[in-house]
């Protein structure tokens, strides 16, 4: 599948307030799992399916103190040959 330019954004993710920048806290929204757009990006390895994503750091924090994002990566490996 073609790599598109629409960003597919998936959730949020703020510095933990106990751990600061080691972990980080917030949301996926799994309800993108289910949009036609994802559903072609899901691919299986050893029966195990997989959806490769990025965590992004943002240029400056969001209304609500986000400092990172996570978006669904669009690429997706080819198929391996068949024997």
């Amino acid at each position: 599948m073609p790599k598109t330019t629409d960003t597919i954004y998936a959730g949020t993710l703020t510095a933990s307030a106990k751990f600061k920048d080691d972990i980080l806290e917030g949301y996926f929204d799994v309800s993108k799992l289910d949009e036609e757009s994802v559903k072609g990006l899901i691919y299986a390895i050893k029966g195990n399916k997989r959806l490769n994503i990025k965590v992004v750091k943002r240029k400056a924090p969001g209304q609500y103190g986000d400092t990172h994002y996570i978006e669904v990566d669009q690429f997706k490996p080819n198929k391996p040959k068949e024997a």
